[in-house]
């Protein structure tokens, strides 16, 4: 009889088998441990001196350790997952979060919590600063950790049950086949009909129609000044439009070689390009004739003055030309929020399939759970790299709070700590094209040997998990 794998976690009985020992009390020791020792650390300390901070933060390196090791031994699947398992991360959690408290309240009475952070990021701390804000960094590793111990293995069970019921649902009916995609465009297709739909075209010439009768209203009839301000606007604003709804548009606008998401940055960068010269080339030509410069002139410095886009005295041209310039930037920033915020959102939730096939997981449908999920949260990782981003440069310039970066950053480390466990990989597509992960996931299918005459693994090779 064939022995199990290692990796394969036992049944029946081996379910009821106890943990090590050093299992079952890392969470205990850590729980008293870690919190005692701050506790009489911040008790003792004097009223200044980085070396209290220093101690705690080796506390919380210790409180790492322990939640890491038990996470990365869940997360290996050897031994099948019990409701008991959480007691250990969960004590770790509490004794660190305990620890952390202490922590803030001694630098508080110290008074260097508030400004740590930022003396240390710009290269003018304390003595007390860098330790303090490692040991908040510590801990809340720590605490990540912790979390992964807590629900990673669970995870890793539920899924390993689903793998192994195949392609059966636990109510015994068949999973429902992933309905077939259809292509709006593809390799024979021009490249303008691949770049900008029929819809988009339309929309293209209205918005030129509409900024052209805006500026021959502003031109050639005085308004009130809130008026002719709305009107400048809008010369500028109505041609941003066609250029978000053609990145809106690549959701059901599919192109045969490249998926939606990479389309909708590809027309980010190429539509405004292209909105910008067929709608402004013909204002600026419009506006040399003389009844239209003459008027947006005279208007412009009575109406607007210097408050517009450009100086009271500026020709039509220049505001056009500047017009341009402007609306190409918003349409590229626009399009960029439009294909991070909606795009890969929407993708992820209501075409997980093309984005699976996109990030080269595997398509078997016994782990189209798995990679469904494993999808949606990278599209949350690719949300919050820019939250992170935003969050950073608004404390940059004191206009935000550190906490909200900090709880970013933790949200973010969550998300790839989740996907790297939760997606299995396509590992012929990924030696196709080079993009073998460095650090393997412990459920993902292991890869079968290569053949030295083939870009990837052959059919005919042996398992290498046998």
């Amino acid at each position: 009889m064939t022995p199990p794998s290692p990796r394969t976690p036992p049944t029946g009985p081996a379910s009821s088998e106890r943990r090590p020992l050093l299992v079952v009390l890392t969470g205990p020791i850590l729980l008293i441990l870690v919190p005692a020792a701050t506790f009489l650390i911040a008790a003792s300390a004097g009223s200044d001196g980085g070396l209290p901070f220093a101690v705690i933060a080796v506390m919380h390196l210790l409180a790492l350790a322990g939640a890491g090791w038990l996470a990365l031994r869940g997360l290996r699947g050897r031994e099948p997952w019990r409701a008991g398992d959480v007691v250990g991360p969960l004590l770790i959690a509490i004794g660190v979060g305990g620890s952390l408290v202490l922590d803030l309240l001694l630098a508080d009475a110290q008074g260097i919590r508030q400004g740590a952070l930022f003396r240390v990021r710009h290269a003018m701390p304390l003595p007390e600063d860098t330790p303090f804000v490692l040991s908040v960094a510590l801990a809340a590793a720590a605490l990540i950790a912790a979390a992964v111990a807590i629900v990673g293995p669970a995870v890793r069970g539920r899924l390993q049950r689903r793998d192994r019921e195949g392609r059966e649902s636990p109510s015994g009916r068949p999973l429902r086949e992933p309905r077939p995609i259809r292509y709006a465009t593809g390799p024979k297709d021009s490249g303008l009909t691949r770049l900008v739909s029929p819809v988009t075209r339309v929309l293209i010439v209205l918005s030129g129609l509409a900024s052209l009768v805006c500026l021959l209203l502003f031109s050639l009839r005085p308004f009130d000044p809130d008026t002719a301000e709305l009107l400048t606007i809008a010369v500028v604003l109505l041609p941003v439009l066609p250029m978000l709804w053609a990145v809106v548009e690549t959701l059901w606008r599919l192109d045969a070689e490249i998926g939606p998401i990479m389309n909708s940055l590809r027309l980010t960068m190429a539509v405004p390009v292209l909105v910008s010269v067929v709608v402004f080339v013909p204002l600026m030509l419009v506006s040399l004739l003389p009844p239209i410069w003459r008027g947006f002139s005279t208007h412009h410095i009575t109406l607007i003055g210097d408050d517009g886009l450009v100086a009271a005295d500026a020709p039509v041209v220049g505001f056009l030309g500047l017009g341009a310039i402007t609306a190409l930037g918003m349409g590229m920033v626009g399009g960029l929020a439009a294909s991070v915020f909606v795009v890969i959102p929407a993708v992820a939730i209501f075409r997980p399939d093309v984005m699976i096939g996109e990030n080269e997981l595997d398509t078997d449908p016994e782990h189209r759970r798995a990679n469904t999920t494993a999808v949606r949260l990278i599209a949350a990782v690719i949300v919050m790299i820019f939250v992170l981003s935003i969050c950073l440069g608004l404390y940059s310039q004191d206009e935000l709070p550190e906490w909200p970066a900090v709880v970013s950053l933790l949200v973010l480390v969550g998300l790839l700590v989740a996907v790297w466990a939760m997606q299995r990989v396509d590992h012929k597509a990924r030696a196709r094209s080079g993009t073998s992960a460095r650090v393997r996931s412990p459920f993902d299918p292991k890869p079968a040997e290569f053949s030295e005459s083939e870009e990837g693994p052959t059919d005919d090779a042996p398992d290498a998990s046998r």
